[in-house]
């Protein structure tokens, strides 16, 4: 009977321990399943935000220098991680780590393993986005594609896959590169072909028209399906920067937007310190603040603002500058043409007015930018239009 009631106290104990033990890591699991994560940053993101591997747990993605990636590799997956793939970036100097953390390992503790490398969710990016004729009118253009720009001017594109067979690009030059890996499914070429054809589209009737014909567009694919809709991620995003840089391309169009993020963070410092000048759109949320990459400081952000000049209601607040993008005729799909709004098309046409004028540094363009900028809303700079709305200043 002792023994009996012996081993009973026992086994109560266990189960207790267990209980007590079991809560904290089932609740951790359930909270990276179902809730949002424990991502640091302005606010905390949604599953839906974040890549997901195909059991569904969340990617993590560390930015290394390539000399760190051994040690780096052995402090993160002695404790629990798993190496999903690794994507050298041999233009920006660096090597992208993407991670399971298994359940294991949560966000913080990853960061104390390995202070100073950037390590982050691996954060998704959305399109940052119906016609009249009134884009180039309002920005000071005679007309519609008027201004040419010499091939040697090369425009950098980060999107959905370009459709170059649409009759509005079949005279553009343009070289592709897909930043996709093993288990990417490509999205449609519709938002990659607007924007292309707002930048370097040539069309007879005007209409669909761009706003440096002319120039050499690099175009990468970065958007895949992905749960929630099609969406860029960091290491895409990553790939992406590294070939623009690699191919000597100083001037990139980034109509998408997203979480903060520390790694995308330190591409964009790593493109910028090589001169790269990124021009990015505000972002669609009706927001106080920008979405990311707008938010960087090595990005030049872009708000949307309709034919009278008024702010596009669904714009993110405290964009640099304001250009065309409600309601804007743009190229789709393989042959078509509709309207579209957002602020993925305005900031194509400020990318546009910067290839016009011959690049330079981000500070350079920024001024030229600035000094020619029409002032909206009140005096100076405000958090609706920034500077104000772009003006071309002649070809």
């Amino acid at each position: 009977m002792t023994i009996i009631r012996t081993l009973s106290q026992v086994l109560f104990c266990t189960a207790l321990w267990a209980v007590i033990f079991s809560a904290p890591v089932q609740a951790q699991q359930q909270q990276q399943q179902q809730g949002e994560t424990e991502t640091t940053g302005l606010q905390a993101i949604p599953r839906s935000e974040i890549q997901q591997t195909r059991r569904g747990r969340l990617e993590y993605i560390v930015s290394v220098p390539p000399r760190s990636v051994t040690a780096v590799r052995q402090a993160l997956e002695t404790n629990g991680a798993t190496l999903i793939r690794q994507r050298p970036l041999r233009a920006l100097n660096r090597v992208l780590l993407t991670y399971d953390f298994n359940n294991i390992l949560r966000l913080p503790q990853a960061r104390g393993l390995i202070p100073r490398i950037p390590v982050d969710a691996h954060a998704l990016y959305r399109y940052a986005g119906q016609p009249r004729l009134y884009a180039a009118a309002l920005i000071g253009d005679a007309s519609a594609g008027g201004c040419r720009v010499p091939a040697r001017q090369k425009i950098g594109l980060i999107d959905g896959p370009v459709n170059r067979n649409h009759p509005s690009l079949a005279r553009a030059r343009i070289t592709m590169f897909s930043a996709y890996v093993t288990g990417d499914r490509p999205t449609g070429a519709s938002h990659g072909t607007s924007v292309a054809g707002l930048l370097v589209g040539e069309d007879g009737s005007g209409a669909l028209s761009g706003f440096a014909p002319g120039a050499t567009l690099y175009a990468s694919s970065a958007f895949a399906k992905a749960k929630g809709g099609d969406a860029a991620n960091v290491d895409r995003i990553g790939g992406s920067l590294d070939w623009l840089v690699g191919q000597g391309v100083r001037l990139v169009n980034m109509s998408f937007a997203g979480p903060q993020n520390q790694v995308l963070s330190d591409l964009l410092s790593a493109a910028a310190e090589r001169g790269t000048v990124m021009i990015a759109a505000a972002g669609n949320r009706q927001r106080g603040q920008l979405d990311w990459p707008a938010a960087s400081k090595n990005t030049i952000s872009v708000t949307a603002v309709d034919a009278s000049g008024r702010a596009w209601r669904r714009a993110n607040k405290g964009a640099e500058f304001a250009a065309p993008g409600v309601d804007l005729f743009v190229a789709e799909g393989r042959a078509g043409s509709g309207y579209a709004s957002g602020t993925s098309f305005a900031a194509p046409i400020v990318t546009a007015l910067a290839a016009r004028r011959g690049g330079g540094s981000a500070n350079a363009v920024r001024a030229n930018l600035k000094a020619r900028a029409q002032d909206l809303g009140r005096a100076g700079f405000d958090p609706t239009f920034g500077w104000g709305l772009v003006r071309a200043g002649g070809c």
